[in-house]
């Protein structure tokens, strides 16, 4: 069997997880230090997780479709060129729609900031 693949990916997932865990400690620590509230904090962070995993989804969405569409428009060419044509619109498509994302949410952030 392949187990020689799994001794690296555990040892990455093991590493990450203990990174993780130790920038959440330090957090922790610094706002005890500082005698903040820590049930504040965690409705807070859990707000802002949220927003930003709708955020990056919008943004990894964008930029699937573009990649998605790259492969229908490069179809279309001839024979010869659809290799080249198809990372072409790959890098095209997906940079317009990470330019999208970036005018849409950032004018839309802008908005939900701004105070009232």
């Amino acid at each position: 069997m392949h187990s020689e693949i799994l001794i690296p990916i555990s040892l990455f997932f093991l590493i990450g997880f203990l990174a993780k865990n130790g920038m959440e400690h330090k957090t922790m620590r610094t706002l005890i230090n500082h005698g903040e509230n820590l049930g504040d904090m965690k409705e807070i962070l859990n707000e802002l997780s949220r927003r930003t995993h709708v955020m990056s989804s919008m943004k990894w969405g964008l930029v699937l479709v573009g990649i998605g569409l790259a492969f229908i428009i490069a179809r279309f060419f001839p024979r010869g060129m659809q290799d080249e044509m198809t990372v072409a619109f790959m890098f095209i498509l997906a940079g317009l729609g990470l330019i999208f994302y970036y005018y849409y949410w950032g004018k839309r952030n802008e908005q939900s900031d701004s105070p009232v």
